[in-house]
């Protein structure tokens, strides 16, 4: 989803969340720029010590990308928002899906790749295709909109799993017990109904390593939002190293708040 930071609120925060985390942000120019508010990268210090390597796109501020390494393990991890097919801004998106294509290819050479958000893009029972073998997706959501189509065919030509509502065969070459099938869920509740649109992709080596794939709504509990939060835990083949102690985070309050309209940092404080 859109993270809505400002500059005085990409300060706050920064200021509350950089003790435990790397933090990147991409956030919107002006408010005419490409219709969209922004994302955020952040990569938790415990599990990465070494300073990410973070690379802001200069002609689309809804992408980011950060590199890390754990041991020898190098992974790339893309983050990206597309504008609903109905917004004015959606000319964009096929120029925005191209790139990160480019970025796609271009760190598969180097290491694993990873790339995740709210896409707004509908794909029903689409199949995701890896090295010409075609694997299932039934989703919870039948729909097909151009926009998921469009994904679904870019992320088939550079070979990503597409997880949601995925069932991977038993011979999938990079498979394990624990990610035969990927559950799907309702991302998203608002006014137009429930929708699926929240995306995770990852190279086939990585769905290898991939123990779980979750839909949560904890994030409800800080901020004013109608998405899940989707994620994936992995279990990569290297020591992790944990020299570096984790500072707590926030307490959760119960109230839901906006993070893009926070101008008070004690209301992230218990």
């Amino acid at each position: 989803m859109e993270s809505h930071l400002k500059a005085s609120t990409e300060i706050i925060f920064n200021e509350i969340f950089s003790p435990r985390f790397w933090i990147c942000c991409n956030n919107r120019k002006s408010r005419s720029h490409k219709g969209n508010g922004g994302v955020i990268l952040i990569f938790d210090r415990n599990v990465f010590p070494k300073d990410p390597t973070f690379s802001r796109d200069l002609n689309f501020d809804c992408l980011i990308w950060g590199s890390a390494k754990i041991g020898d393990f190098l992974l790339h991890i893309g983050i990206a928002y597309l504008v609903p097919a109905e917004s004015k801004y959606s000319s964009s998106t096929p120029s925005l899906i191209e790139k990160l294509l480019v970025d796609i290819y271009s760190r598969k050479k180097s290491g694993s790749v990873l790339v995740m958000g709210d896409w707004n893009a509908r794909i029903g029972s689409l199949n995701s295709v890896v090295h010409g073998i075609s694997y299932n997706i039934s989703n919870v959501d039948r729909k097909v909109n151009p926009q998921g189509n469009l994904v679904i065919q870019s992320m088939n030509s550079a070979d990503m799993l597409v997880l949601s509502g995925l069932t991977l065969e038993s011979s999938f070459p990079f498979s394990s017990p624990f990610n035969l099938h990927y559950k799907s869920e309702f991302t998203s509740q608002c006014h137009n109904g429930a929708s699926n649109i929240d995306r995770i992709c990852v190279d086939a080596m990585l769905a290898s390593h991939i123990v779980d794939y979750r839909f949560d709504n904890k994030v409800w509990d800080f901020i004013s939002t109608d998405h899940l939060s989707v994620g994936i835990t992995l279990a990569l083949p290297v020591p992790i190293p944990l020299s570096i102690p984790s500072p707590p985070l926030p307490k959760r309050r119960v109230k839901k708040v906006n993070i893009g309209r926070i101008i008070d940092p004690s209301v992230w404080k218990a």
